[in-house]
């Protein structure tokens, strides 16, 4: 801003929203080869190499299309700048363009490498990664020329993700890009389709998930206004920020359970459901006790006041994180069993019950706590439908809590989350402080026996 003007953050903002349209063209591709790619021999890793190779690809045709639509059509699409930025526009949306295509191709070797389990590498590349865009992006943004900087920085983000991701792979395995010396653009047109089809259920679930969240905002704002909204978005980002601390980087079972589904191993499938929850529901449940007593402190120090109705939502929504933090390994799991239409079912009914507000809203009177109600009532009716199918189709849900050890736990949980709500308030920060020592110490407790045990079910390496 110091730099140019408050237009060409406008500017900045609307050009940014391209890597995030563009995101969109992962139909399912990755997720699919995480999948495909974890257990696979020699047959069916040429078969992998080929979806990898039509995945590829088909960015390849997404990149001309969109280039093409945008050099036909710029005059009109960038009349909303207008006279707002004088860079080189043109130039900067199609390296744009290029550089949201890259980041998918990375995401294509990254789901590789997921698959066997080098995660590590993969988390490092995308840390390292935003470092150049925005290195980049500052350059061009000093020298007036931020759209030039964001457009480049977006692409060498992407070429730098890809090149580390490559050289991974050629070094755990030397083969993989020897698999096939020469694939047809035919042949992997024709491939596509069935590529599309397989991986359609897991794109439809990353969709409902996109969109449920914008949704519910605009129903808010067209019952109750800004200011309800507002409280809504405050205490969301805060619990979401909260919940994923500790759920982040469990994507790790997804291939994990891929694994051990397909060598039929049904008793670490249960194991590692009990790990993760021993620590999906330790941390969580913590962290987001701790946000639900000090929330008004927390916002008084962030934003110098309380939003009415941000408390009430930081609480309610906070229970609804809790519950939810429970089916993150049963989320994976389905995937794995290639069961991803029940997981995407769940979250479009989730969905549409939220859609049928609108007419209940003209029949019902709705205030804040009202509607956050139903978010989490409506949400737990398609957590049971994720979890009856688990157990009825995989014989994994009712036999993970069947432990003594499980029963505790549990028991400990719903304690604690009981001593928050009633205490509410930090004016009794000692009781909170007691019971919070007394809850670490018997979860920590409770993990210390089997810890290693556990950790050796996630510690696979590809054969």
């Amino acid at each position: 801003m110091s730099r140019s003007s408050i237009a060409a953050v406008g500017v900045w903002s609307i050009f940014a929203s391209i890597v995030t349209f563009v995101s969109v063209a992962d139909i399912g591709f990755s997720q699919l080869l995480t999948r495909e790619a974890g257990l696979a021999q020699k047959v069916e890793s040429k078969e992998v190499y080929k979806d990898y190779i039509a995945a590829k690809r088909a960015y390849y045709i997404i990149l001309i299309a969109f280039s093409l639509f945008f050099l036909t059509f710029k005059q009109y699409l960038l009349l909303l700048i207008g006279n707002s930025y004088s860079g080189s526009l043109t130039v900067a949306v199609l390296v744009l363009l290029t550089g949201s295509i890259a980041q998918l191709i990375a995401k294509l070797d990254a789901a590789i490498l997921s698959a066997w389990h080098e995660n590590v590498t993969v988390q490092v590349s995308t840390a390292i990664a935003p470092v150049f865009m925005y290195i980049i992006s500052l350059i061009g943004a000093w020298f007036r020329m931020p759209i030039e900087g964001m457009a480049l920085g977006t692409l060498m983000s992407g070429i730098t993700t890809v090149t580390i991701l490559r050289l991974r792979i050629n070094k755990v395995n030397p083969d993989w890009h020897k698999l096939q010396t020469k694939i047809l653009w035919i042949n992997s047109l024709e491939r596509l389709p069935s590529l599309f089809s397989r991986g359609w259920y897991l794109y439809s679930s990353s969709i409902a998930l996109l969109i449920r969240g914008p949704l519910y905002r605009f129903i808010i704002a067209s019952l109750l206004g800004l200011q309800a909204v507002a409280a809504f978005d405050i205490a969301m980002r805060l619990t979401q920020m909260a919940r994923e601390v500790i759920a982040s980087g469990f994507s790790v079972l997804y291939p994990t359970f891929n694994y051990y589904y397909r060598t039929n191993d049904h008793t670490r499938i249960i194991d590692l459901i009990r790990f993760s929850l021993f620590i999906l529901l330790g941390g969580g449940t913590f962290i987001i006790g701790v946000l639900v007593v000090g929330g008004e402190q927390l916002l008084k120090l962030w934003l110098g006041l309380v939003p009415l109705g941000a408390l009430d939502s930081i609480r309610w929504l906070g229970l609804w994180q809790i519950i939810t933090i429970i089916n993150v390994p049963f989320w994976y799991l389905l995937q794995a069993a290639h069961l991803e239409k029940v997981a995407s079912t769940s979250i479009w009914v989730h969905t549409i019950l939220i859609i049928a507000l609108i007419p209940a809203s003209q029949i019902i009177r709705l205030d804040l706590n009202i509607l956050l109600i139903y978010w989490i009532s409506s949400s737990v009716l398609t957590q049971l439908l994720i979890y009856f199918h688990v157990h009825t189709r995989l014989n994994a849900f009712i036999c993970v809590f069947n432990s003594l050890r499980m029963i505790v736990f549990l028991a400990i949980n719903l304690l604690f989350i009981f001593l928050c709500y009633e205490v509410l308030t930090i004016d009794k920060l000692f009781f909170f402080c007691a019971a919070s020592l007394i809850y670490v110490s018997i979860i920590y407790s409770l993990l210390l026996t089997p810890f290693n045990y556990y950790l050796e079910l996630c510690k696979l390496k590809p054969s």
